[in-house]
């Protein structure tokens, strides 16, 4: 990884979903001023070549069409191969960034070289705006479960 690489590749899949996968493009520029970062968008064999519209209208987006649908997999990991960043972000194309707290995150995974991986917290869109994820709890050692954080909660700092 040279000097210029940026912090973070965010890749997100787009099947059909151009006016989602701008949105989302628009919050990430909005949004992030505190880490440099790279936008990654693979079109997973969409009817029209969403790729080279999202490449018209954002030329600094790294844009690939896939010739295939390879599914979330597949296309997150042709995504990852073109990655130039430190840290991956795979993101849902429906998705938007309301802060720049991402900065947070990168943080968290550089205060401890053992951490494989973090993930904000995520709320619902459509009011109540309830979270929808805010981690998991550790394995139990006998039955090798875990449990949601959070799921259906309203959002009230608890989990901040």
């Amino acid at each position: 990884m040279t000097n210029n690489s940026p912090d973070i590749s965010f890749i997100t899949i787009c099947y059909n979903g151009f006016k989602d996968t701008c949105e989302l493009i628009e919050s990430l520029h909005k949004k992030l001023k505190s880490v440099s970062y790279e936008i990654i968008v693979v079109d997973n064999a969409s009817r029209e070549d969403e790729a080279a519209k999202i490449h018209e209208l954002y030329p600094t987006v790294i844009s690939i069409r896939s010739n295939e649908n390879g599914g979330f997999s597949g296309g997150n990991n042709i995504g990852i191969r073109a990655a130039k960043g430190k840290y991956i972000f795979l993101i849902n194309n429906d998705t938007y960034i309301e802060s720049d707290e991402i900065a947070y995150l990168v943080e968290r995974l550089e205060s401890r070289p053992e951490i494989g991986g973090v993930s904000p917290k995520i709320r619902f869109a459509f009011p109540p705006q309830h979270i929808q994820f805010a981690g998991f709890t550790p394995l139990t050692k006998i039955t090798l479960r875990n449990n949601m954080l959070g799921f259906d909660c309203p959002d009230d700092g608890s989990y901040d």
